[in-house]
């Protein structure tokens, strides 16, 4: 369209510039968390908290340790993923010639759900590797760490040293500030 069929019409144009508004609208509205950049943390079985790692605003990043707990669950799934380890690996070094099918299978499988069970019950991949790396039953002590599941700052823990604390009982929530909703 040529300048004159846009003038004809009332189409007009300008350089955009950047200019403060003539008006303002007042409204009430709330500061909320974006859900979306926020988590819940809570241990997934029972256990004591044996340590705190970060307080109440405090700037975490994913990963970090923010709590150790102590569970005897915790123990008897970490005693019972030592032994199958070392099962497996006596029976994965045998061999299926010298071990029968159905017991190579078993050793194979239990060493599958008692690696399931600690990464289930909230310890890590590197934590187990740690566990199993020091070849000793008696560093199964059911101690385990609760990480933080994103970076961001602490805004509630909600616990004392030494409590118990019972499965899905919400310990850290993290938020992540730099982006906030307006209700």
């Amino acid at each position: 369209m040529d300048s004159e069929k846009r003038l004809s019409v009332g189409i007009m144009t300008d350089v955009v510039k950047k200019h403060a508004l003539a008006e303002e609208i007042l409204a009430p509205g709330e500061v909320v968390l974006n859900t979306y950049l926020s988590s819940k943390v809570s241990p997934r079985i029972s256990g004591q908290i044996v340590a705190r790692h970060t307080r109440l605003g405090d700037t975490v990043k994913k990963g970090q340790r923010l709590v150790t707990l102590s569970s005897v669950e915790m123990a008897q799934a970490q005693g019972d993923l030592v032994v199958a380890t070392r099962e497996w690996q006596r029976v994965k070094k045998l061999g299926r010639e010298v071990i029968a099918e159905r017991r190579y299978v078993e050793a194979q499988v239990a060493h599958q759900q008692a690696y399931a069970k600690v990464r289930a019950f909230g310890m890590t991949s590197n934590q187990v590797t740690n566990l199993l790396k020091q070849s000793d039953a008696s560093k199964a002590t059911g101690s385990f760490d609760l990480l933080a599941p994103q970076d961001g700052v602490v805004i509630r823990d909600d616990f004392i040293v030494g409590e118990v604390i019972e499965p899905g009982r919400v310990l850290f929530d993290i938020t992540d500030e730099s982006r906030v909703w307006i209700e």
